[in-house]
C-alpha cells in the first residue's frame, strides 16, 4: 500500500493500536512510531453511560509489548499515547503534528466515533500523508461494503478532503487507502469516493 516508500525515518501513527503489533513491525523497519489507543473502554460519542476503567489498559499492554520487543527495534522505540479521537487536547500531546503514515485496523466499528476519527485524521495528516485502514467485513455479503464502512466513505465524501481507494481481497478483508485531495482533484471529489 505504500510501495516505493522505505519505512526508515518515516513517522507512523497507529490508531486504535491495541497490542501495537503493526506499529512494532513498522518500528522494526526503522520508522518513528507513535502507538495510540484509548485508556478505557470508552469511545467518542458514547452516550450509553459510564465507561469501564480496567485495572490494566490497552496502553499498559502496548508498553509491555514495546519493552518485550526492544531487541528487534532499530534506532527508535515506539512511544505510547492515549488518544481519544476528536479530542484536540489529546491530539496536541502527540509526538508529531503530522505523520507520513497513519494506520488502523478495525477502527470503523464505532459509527458514532467516525466524525471524531475524520477530525483526528484531518489534524494529523498533511499533503503527502497516506492513511491505511484495514477493515474486516463481518456481514458475509461480498456484493457490497459493510454499513460501517459505507457510512465512513460517505462521511469522507461529505468532508471533501480525501481521495480514498478501496481494495477487497477474496476473503473478508478490506483496505481503505486514502490521501488528501489536491486542488486539481476537485473535479473528482464526491464521485469517486461515494459508497455504492
Amino acid at each position: 500500500a505504500v510501495l516505493g516508500r522505505a519505512f526508515k525515518g518515516m513517522t507512523v501513527l497507529e490508531l486504535g493500536a491495541g497490542t501495537g503489533a503493526a506499529g512494532l513491525v513498522a518500528a522494526s523497519l526503522g520508522a518513528d512510531v507513535t502507538l495510540t489507543d484509548q485508556a478505557s473502554f470508552c469511545f467518542p460519542g458514547n452516550g450509553d453511560g459510564p465507561c469501564n476503567k480496567p485495572k490494566n489498559s490497552l496502553l499498559d499492554l502496548m508498553r509491555v509489548n514495546v519493552r518485550h520487543n526492544a531487541d528487534a527495534l532499530l534506532e527508535r522505540t515506539p512511544e505510547v499515547f492515549e488518544l481519544l479521537w476528536g479530542e484536540d487536547e489529546h491530539i496536541a500531546r502527540l509526538k508529531h503534528k503530522q505523520y507520513d503514515i497513519i494506520c488502523g485496523a478495525d477502527i470503523l466499528l464505532f459509527h458514532r466515533a467516525q466524525p471524531a476519527l475524520i477530525h483526528t485524521l484531518r489534524c494529523l495528516s498533511g499533503a503527502s500523508t497516506v492513511v491505511l485502514i484495514e477493515h474486516t467485513d463481518r456481514s458475509g455479503n461480498t456484493n457490497e461494503y459493510p454499513k460501517d464502512m459505507r457510512d465512513f466513505l460517505d462521511a469522507l465524501a461529505d468532508d471533501g478532503l480525501w481521495l480514498p481507494s478501496v481494495i477487497r481481497d477474496h476473503g473478508r478483508h478490506i483496505t481503505i487507502r486514502m490521501v488528501r485531495a489536491q486542488s486539481s482533484d476537485a473535479l473528482f471529489r464526491g464521485t469517486l469516493i461515494r459508497s455504492q
